[in-house]
This record gives C-alpha cells, structure tokens and sequence, in this order.
C-alpha cells in the first residue's frame, strides 16, 4: 500500500514539473518504481505515463506548439523510445541503473551552473539529442492518471513559483534520485 501512495504522489509531482518543464516524468518515477523491479523493467513502465502526460500537454498546448521542435526533437524522441524500449530487455540492468543516475546528476549540475538555460540543440544535434532522450525514456496504471492530473494542475499549481526557485527544486530532486540510482547500480 505504501508503494501505491508512493507511486501516486510522485506521479503527481512528475506530471506537474513536465507541465511547466517538458520533462521529469522519466525521471522522477523510474528512480520510484526502481526501488519495487529492476531498473529496466521501471523504465519500460515508465512509458505508459509518459506518453499519457505527454499527450496531455500537447492537448493543453495545441495551439501554441513549435512544429520545427516537434519535428526535430519530438519525433525522434518518440521513434528513439521505441527503440529504447524494445533494447530494454537486453539491457544490464546495474549499468543501465548507474548509467541512468549519472544523467540525472548530470542534468542537475547543469541546471544549478545555468547550463541548461544556455544550451540550445540546431541541425542534426537536435534530432540526436530528441532520438537519445527518447531512447533513454523508453528504456525507462497509478501512475498514468497521477501524471495526467499532475499535469492538468500543474502549470496551475507552480506558476506561483518564482522560475528560479522551481528550477532549484527540480534540481534538488534530481540530484537526489539520480544519486539514488547510482548508489542502487553499484549495490547491485
């Protein structure tokens, strides 16, 4: 029962940062189902609510949406989760945990150095960068309506947050589950 209150609350949170970020779905709930199943199998799980939260927020945003990003970096992204996720099963689970943790770390140094806010991906760059992310994304039934109402109140709920402050704390959060993983692939 503790898992499933787990479970739903971050889902929540993850689809509420996803709403105002455009990410953390990933990567907030593979660390929260990797502490029940192995690493891949919490990522393959992970893209249900994913694509759920994602098919929201392009709900929510369909009139405002960028078509050359949703052709550079969210179609590959998609076409690389399928690839991620079909690669999955053959995947060591210890690195794939260790691996997928140092991401995490690494995107919240970038986020806490500012560069994050700096890096902008053009030209092939982007289309590797969305087909990597989505990759990873695919490698990674509560879940799926936390996400989805996460994300319908989300944008709602943390626009009162001044932007610094929320990037700190998705960071924080970050930092935190992703050293989590790293510390799991090794105990593994």
């Amino acid at each position: 029962m503790w898992f499933e209150a787990l479970t739903l609350a971050a889902s929540v949170v993850a689809g509420s940062i996803a709403s105002i970020a455009g990410f953390g779905i990933g990567s907030v709930l593979t660390p929260v189902f990797g502490l029940r199943v192995a690493t891949n199998v919490a990522v393959a799980a992970v893209s249900v609510p994913h694509v759920v939260g994602t098919a929201v927020r392009f709900w929510l945003l369909r009139g405002k949406v960028d078509r050359r990003v949703l052709i550079t970096f969210g179609l590959t992204s998609a076409a690389g989760g399928l690839t991620g996720a079909l690669l999955q099963r053959w995947t060591s689970s210890p690195w794939l945990t260790v691996l997928f943790g140092s991401l995490l770390v690494f995107t919240s140094i970038s986020e806490f150095s500012g560069l994050s806010r700096r890096l902008r991906f053009h030209g092939a760059i982007a289309w590797i960068a969305g087909a990597l992310s989505g990759m990873l994304g695919g490698l990674v039934a509560s879940a799926t309506v936390g996400v989805a109402i996460g994300t319908l109140i989300g944008r709602r709920a943390l626009a009162r947050i001044p932007e610094t402050r929320f990037r700190s704390f998705v960071a924080a959060l970050i930092t935190v589950l992703g050293t989590a993983m790293i510390v799991k692939g090794f105990l593994s």
